[in-house]
């Protein structure tokens, strides 16, 4: 399992497995889309005045993902405030997210569920230049939504596919998509729009200095062309041409999240540090990177048009919380192995 955090000062946490009183469902569909993000809100939520404030931003980050992939797939997301999966979040952590994936596939096994799951010529592109061996030992893992979009588990499973929480008091965001950031809060829908990226698959085992292994979306980092790089501290980039065309510098530095951006990037809501008062985006390369993990996508079209707003990014970054990865259950794994690690978002 990955569990990461977002927020105005890093601390560290380990995450533990509780269950959440469900008090509302609400699931966010857009019109001509299969995709649904469904988040049930507990009683930590529903009991705050802001509590359709909340509930409305949440959706309209989802609607951002629902508007790019047509998966005939309902993710469910358990979402709170205070707590993610029964943990309490840290003073200082805006945003955090835990998410359960199945461990222990070999190589040639990621490479059959991509090959057969590809749809897009971005996918094809992707698989064609992956490595002829692994370039990262042989044991991956599949977040549980993945499975989902990989035909590995029941598109209408009902079981959370992934925990998202915020800290702080709703005073500290703005909640609006149309209203600017107000000076000294944080775009609620950026964030949650990260923490949901991560949910969907984005993540990354090198948030461990001693990972076990690697996710789906580790096979995407290069740091040159033909030079898969899974080194923690050196400088790397997303490719899905074997490395050729750079579309992201990942973070490198510091406990923050190795599936993140590099800061500055924009008003990107992936990179690893992220402002206040200013509006984040969904960009197309963020899209793209869940295109290529299984999820489908109407073409580049709908990508660039599931882009949110541009802008100038804040002089002043808020760095990203350290995070907690576990692996748990797998298909070829028995029980749950906690690994802790530092990282963000």
């Amino acid at each position: 399992m990955y569990h990461s955090r977002f927020a105005a000062s890093g601390r560290s946490c380990r995450a533990r497995i509780v269950g959440f009183a469900v008090v509302a469902s609400f699931g966010f569909a857009s019109a001509g889309h299969a995709l649904t993000i469904k988040p049930t809100f507990d009683s930590s939520i529903t009991s705050l005045a802001a509590a359709a404030q909340i509930e409305t931003a949440f959706g309209q980050a989802a609607a951002i993902f629902q508007n790019a992939f047509t998966d005939p797939v309902t993710v469910n997301i358990t979402v709170s405030w205070g707590t993610v999966h029964g943990q309490t979040i840290a003073s200082g952590n805006l945003g955090q997210s835990w998410v359960p994936w199945y461990s222990g596939y070999s190589y040639s096994t990621i490479k059959s569920y991509l090959t057969r799951a590809a749809l897009t010529t971005a996918d094809k592109t992707a698989i064609s230049n992956l490595p002829v061996t692994s370039p990262a030992g042989n044991s991956f893992a599949i977040p549980r939504a993945e499975m989902k979009s990989l035909g590995l588990l029941s598109a209408t499973n009902t079981a959370a596919d992934g925990y998202i929480g915020f800290g702080y008091t709703p005073s500290t965001f703005t909640f609006g998509a149309t209203s600017s950031v107000a000076s000294g809060t944080y775009d609620f829908i950026g964030i949650a729009a990260h923490e949901i990226d991560e949910v969907l698959g984005r993540i990354s085992t090198l948030n461990s200095t001693s990972p076990s292994g690697a996710t789906v979306f580790d096979l995407f980092r290069y740091a040159a062309p033909g030079v898969p790089n899974f080194l923690r501290s050196a400088a790397s980039y997303f490719s899905i041409d074997g490395g050729q065309t750079n579309l992201g510098s990942f973070n490198v530095s510091g406990g923050g999240d190795r599936s993140d951006w590099v800061y500055p990037t924009g008003t990107d809501a992936q990179q690893a540090y992220l402002p206040s008062g200013q509006r984040l985006s969904v960009a197309s390369a963020d899209l793209l990177a869940l295109d290529i993990l299984g999820w489908d996508s109407g073409g580049t079209n709908a990508l660039l048009a599931a882009s949110s707003s541009t802008g100038s990014i804040s002089a002043s970054a808020v760095p990203e919380p350290r995070s907690v990865i576990l692996l748990g259950i797998g298909l070829m794994a028995l029980g749950f192995v906690r690994l802790v690690a530092r990282g963000r978002v």
